[in-house]
């Protein structure tokens, strides 16, 4: 969860509507606003592409697929949410 603010007015007021979408999120999918996320996501793709990430994983330089997902994971989210706030 994330909020900015110029004052510690808006700031609050910014927490309070993250918190509101998170709580929204949470009821819609289910989830226990509570309970965190283990980090553990099953990923399933055919042996081609997976032949094809453990290639680029390693012409990249990283230490691992994980690693590689990971990171290219953050970097589509951070492009996709970029001139969101």
């Amino acid at each position: 969860m994330h909020a900015k603010g110029k004052t510690p007015q808006e700031l609050k007021k910014n927490l309070k509507a993250a918190i509101d979408a998170h709580t929204q999120f949470c009821k819609e999918w289910k989830i226990k606003p509570d309970a965190p996320f283990s980090g553990r996501i099953t990923f399933r793709t055919t042996p081609r592409e997976h032949a094809a990430l453990a290639k680029a994983t390693i012409v990249s330089g990283k230490r691992s697929i994980n690693t590689f997902v990971d990171e290219a994971v953050a970097r589509y989210k951070a492009a996709l949410f970029e001139n969101r706030t």
